[in-house]
Formats: structure tokens, sequence, C-alpha cells
């Protein structure tokens, strides 16, 4: 019985777990995400060449692109609550119109701020891989003119590719590999699960009970 318990136990906290096909967007870099979030700073000087970025312990590597700076390089950003700043270090794609993130490691969340390179709406994907495996996608319509948005998600993953029809910039790129905190949906199932799991053991031991009385 206690085998039984433990199978129904393994089958409810499968049965709570995302879809395969489960990303979460976050849509504004807003405190709790950068408090739970870890920066990975552009450090190259503007107009040198720069494929990676990292904090000395995570390292997220990505197609050669251009440092620079808005105002020095770059004409616009966006502005908070929409950014975490207006005139942040950038890499420009030089071209590129999709770039490709490889983290070191699994994250639990990376996202960056990117804004194309023509002054209109342009849509973005970002599509999220674990061990080659879609997990999930993300989209959304960016302005070029000062309209820099937050492409951030939530999950697992160690490769996030993002695609446009036209070149951009990107910055602010985060990281965190701290477990997802599963959403009230999943704490339902999963409460809903272990008191199925407690109700089939008390009937086991009531049934053992009158068996031997």
């Amino acid at each position: 019985m206690k085998q039984f318990a433990l199978l129904l136990a393994g089958a409810v906290l499968v049965a709570a777990q995302p879809a395969a096909a489960a990303v979460t967007q976050i849509v504004n870099p807003d405190l709790a995400y950068t408090s739970s979030t870890t920066l990975l700073p552009i450090t190259a000087a503007d107009f040198a060449p720069v494929s990676s970025v990292t904090d000395g312990v995570f390292t997220v590597t990505f197609n050669p692109g251009q440092a620079r700076t808005v105002g020095s390089g770059w004409a616009t950003w966006g502005s908070p609550p929409d950014t975490e700043g207006s005139t942040p270090k950038i890499v420009y794609t030089s071209g590129q119109t999709s770039i490709t993130f490889l983290s070191s490691g699994p994250m639990s969340v990376f996202g960056f701020e990117a804004e194309g390179n023509p002054f209109d709406f342009r849509n973005f994907t970002v599509d999220y891989y674990l061990g080659g495996v879609l997990q999930g996608s993300i989209s959304r319509s960016i302005s070029g003119n000062a309209g820099a948005r937050l492409l951030a998600a939530s999950g697992t993953f160690d490769k996030a590719v993002v695609s446009s029809d036209v070149d951009f910039a990107f910055a602010q790129v985060r990281y965190s590999l701290g477990s997802a905190v599963p959403e009230p949906a999943t704490w339902a199932m999963m409460i809903v699960g272990f008191g199925a799991v407690g109700g089939a053991v008390r009937n086991a031991r009531r049934r053992q009970t009158l068996a031997f009385a």
C-alpha cells in the first residue's frame, strides 16, 4: 500500500508540472524581476566586437555584435517602467535579424531588453530550448522609436533564439538559476493530489484494521 501511495504522489507531481511547452512571459522589469535575477553587464568599449556577457560565475554567449551606448552610436531606447533605464550599454546585431543566446547551464529566468533598428513597430519572437527541445515561445511588438521593451520568460531552458525581420539592439541581459515558483493552479493541483494520497493511505489502514479485527 505504501508503494501505491508513493506512485500516486509521483503521478500527482507529474500532473502538476507545466506542459512541455510552458514558459511564462515577463512583461516589465519591475522590482520582483530585477531583485530575483542577476545582470550580465555589457562592458566592451563602444564599437568593439562582443559575443558574450558574464558575471564571473555564469556566462551567456551569442552571435558576435557590436557594443554601443544609447546616445552614442544608438539613437534611442525606452524608459522606466518599460525598461530599467534610458541610456544602457547595448549590443547592436549589425545586420543580423536572429540571435542565439547559449548559457553555461540551465536557467529558470532569462531576459533582455530589445529595440529594432528602424523607427517603426516590428515583431520579435523568442524561442526557449532545453537540451535542444523547444520549451515554448514569447512574442512582442516593439517600436524602434524610443520603444525598447523587455523580452523575458521563466521556465527551464539553456538556449534562447530571438528573431525579427530587422536587425536590432539588446541590453540588460539577466538570468536566474533558482527554481521557478509554481503558479496558483499548480499549487491547487498538488494540494488536491496530496489530499487524495492521504485519503488512500487512511482507507488502506482502515481496511487493514478491519481485516485483523
